[in-house]
Order: structure tokens, then sequence, then C-alpha cells
């Protein structure tokens, strides 16, 4: 696959004049500028094709990549791949159309942009290490995943306490 890009742009002006009906391309290795420092994304990728439809230019691929955290339960370090399939039209002026667009700068696309805010918006709320994690005990700490623990679970809510004495003396 051609590298059409310089530094995440893709100059689509070829298609623009219609002397070319597709155009593939291929980011390679994409950094990925992220605040949170609980989240990492590695290996984060975007290939695919600009197509000139009739008049109109669809970009069309897959954003792939690998995102890892600490398990929402236990704080395991959990690692997972995702991919991404897109399917978008590319305007050379804003619109207020409903169907997802992105807007072309001149004859480029900043797909580096694109990308990164196509991650986040796609990122899992909570990374779970497994469906069934157990997760840490409350009182103790102890991952509950490797075996339970020995404190006691029965504490009784402090606004039913009084009953608790109530059923002592029958």
């Amino acid at each position: 696959m051609i590298n059409q890009t310089d530094n995440n742009f893709l100059d689509i002006s070829k298609l623009l004049s219609g002397e070319l009906e597709s155009l593939p391309f291929d980011l390679g290795e994409i950094s990925f500028p992220c605040e949170d420092e609980e989240i990492a994304v590695s290996s984060l990728r975007f290939s695919g094709l600009a197509k000139d439809i009739s008049g109109f230019i669809r970009l069309i691929g897959t954003i792939t990549g690998e995102h890892s955290a600490p398990c929402a339960r236990c704080l395991a370090p959990v690692a997972r791949t995702f991919s991404i399939e897109i399917d978008l039209s590319v305007v050379t002026a804003p619109t207020e159309s409903d169907e997802d667009v992105i807007l072309a700068e001149g004859q480029k696309i900043d797909l580096g942009t694109f990308v990164t805010e196509t991650v986040l918006l796609n990122l899992p709320l909570r990374l779970l290490c497994s469906e069934d994690c157990k997760g840490l005990c409350p009182k103790c700490g102890k991952d509950l995943n490797k075996g339970s623990c020995e404190c006691d679970h029965k504490e009784i809510d402090p606004r039913l306490a009084g009953l608790a004495d109530f059923f002592k003396d029958k």
C-alpha cells in the first residue's frame, strides 16, 4: 500500500481534480496523545481507501491498535486489541448533515486528529480482566479472584441496628 500521507495529512488533490478514482493509504504507527495516565493506547494504525464515488469522496478504512488499563474491579493490568471500521464522507465545507463526515482542510485531510477522536470515543468506559471478575475485598483489599478472604462480611446497616436487638430478646 502506498503511503500518501505527510504528518498524518492525506493529500486528496488528485481525487478532487478527477485524476484518480481511488487513493489507498496507510498511516503506519500513529502517536496517541492521551493525558489519562491510566489508559495506554499503542500500535495505533489507520489504513484504507479514499474513493471518488459520483463526485463525492468516501473514506473507508480500519483503525487498529491495542489499549491497556487496570481492571475496573481488581486493578490487574489488562490489554486488549481493537479494530474500528470507518466509512464516511469527506466534505470541503462545513455542513449540517447528520451523516458521519470529515472536513478537508483545503485539499488535505487531517487523519491524525480524526483517528485520535475516533479511538477516544470508542474506548470502553470500564475494562475488565474477565466478565466474572470478583474484584477486591472492600475491607482487606485481597484479590477475590485468587481466593476468598477471612473478613466478616455480615455487616448490619447502622440504620437497622436497633432491629437486631429486638430479635435477640425473643
